[in-house]
């Protein structure tokens, strides 16, 4: 097991050992957001015959060279109807947008460009070959791959893939994820809390984070520092994809949640990371399944699920890219820093018209339990472990909260 890892190096080793967990069937009016598991080739031509682009007549343009001129009208064509019509010299048939074109015709005459004279009509000038009919696999031809794998459905795809004939597409697999609460002093909002207790943070806090990525989970409660107790309640959470336990992680003597992971057959493959908050993160691995122990304090747990936790579900769901992005922006105030981790500081980032680039103004703030300050910032700087003082204008790495 790794120990005191930095931020990297602990992000490498969790998607390493992260993998997708197979494909299933989404309902294409479901599957927005998920990444196609497999190619989608097309099972036919679009479009799958010659059709009618607009209201008018499907003529022969050797009758028409020299117009105008008056041709008979055969028949009318709706959409959805056969366009086994047969137009011989002289003649024409009255077509409707999205019918067939019979194949003796070669062009279509839009019907503002017509005249009607009871049972025939006058072409007004010459028609060129070819003219307002959609061409058989002008869009795409049968067996053409229109989406890899790896793509993410877009809403764009959904009348794409429904064109194609399909109630369904083949997708990777949303994991369950089970979380515990762990903690004697903590009770959830809407009880009733005694003075020696805080109400519960992390619960609701990671809750509406997997929500907004629409993951499944399983909520488990509180359970309070006793062996037994949570021992049981790991043990359930083990049968999820993914498991998150919150709190009880760090060193003191009712902080038993990497030993008890461990006991339950949990392979442990990094504990302490070089960065503040989330010092004391627990990683390991239950059978292909990832164990999470995080720290108990709410910014900790909102932290630590943004460049970690969502990197390994989208590994798991099958996207490109971690979904954190890290850019460099302009220390508005100057920051003092004594530790020799990476800080991590809620910051406000914004672009003023006078600078090139991004702004980053520390929220003034208390500590990892100081929810006040976390809703007030819409980012993180990274204050690197050797930076001490740090400036005014100095140039420092962040990354944006984009939920």
């Amino acid at each position: 097991m790794l120990e005191y890892v930095t931020y990297q190096e602990a992000l490498k080793v969790i998607l390493d050992n992260v993998e997708t967990m197979g494909m299933e069937n989404a309902a294409l009016t479901r599957a927005v957001g998920s990444v196609l598991a497999e190619d989608i080739v097309s099972p036919l031509a679009m479009p799958a015959f010659n059709k009618s682009a607009m209201d008018g007549y499907a003529v022969r343009t050797a009758d028409c060279l020299k117009a105008p001129v008056s041709l008979k009208v055969k028949g009318i064509l709706k959409a959805g109807q056969s366009g086994r019509i047969v137009i011989n010299r002289g003649e024409c048939v009255k077509i409707m947008t999205g019918a067939p074109v019979p194949g003796s015709a070669d062009a279509v005459v839009p019907v503002e460009d017509t005249k009607d004279n009871d049972g025939e009509v006058t072409i007004q000038s010459p028609v060129k070959k070819g003219n307002h009919i959609c061409v058989r696999g002008e869009d795409l031809e049968k067996g053409q791959t229109v989406v890899k794998k790896g793509s993410v459905i877009t809403t764009a795809m959904v009348p794409l893939f429904a064109t194609l004939g399909r109630e369904t597409v083949p997708v990777f697999k949303t994991p369950e994820v089970s979380l515990v609460n762990t903690g004697d002093e903590i009770v959830e909002p809407g009880q009733e809390r005694p003075d020696s207790s805080i109400y519960n943070a992390n619960g609701p806090n990671l809750v509406s984070l997997l929500d907004a990525d629409k993951i499944p989970v399983r909520y488990l409660g509180i359970v309070r520092d006793e062996d037994e107790q949570l021992a049981n309640a790991f043990q359930n959470a083990l049968t999820s994809d993914m498991i998150l336990v919150t709190g009880g992680v760090s060193a003191g003597d009712y902080d038993r949640v990497p030993h008890l992971l461990k006991e339950l057959g949990v392979k442990p493959l990094f504990y302490k990371v070089r960065m503040k908050p989330g010092k004391p993160l627990f990683f390991g691995l239950y059978g292909r399944k990832p164990v999470f122990g995080i720290p108990g304090n709410p910014v900790s747990n909102y932290l630590v699920y943004q460049v970690f936790i969502r990197p390994a579900i989208r590994r798991i769901k099958g996207y490109p890219g971690t979904g954190i992005v890290f850019g460099n922006g302009l220390m508005k105030n100057g920051y003092s820093k004594k530790s020799d981790r990476a800080n991590f500081i809620p910051v406000r980032v914004s672009q003023d018209k006078g600078t090139p680039g991004y702004v980053l103004e520390p929220v003034k703030s208390n500590g990892s339990a100081d929810v006040m300050a976390l809703s007030l910032a819409n980012g993180f700087a990274v204050i690197p472990p050797d930076y001490g003082e740090v400036a005014p204008g100095t140039e420092i790495e962040f990354f944006i909260m984009d939920i």
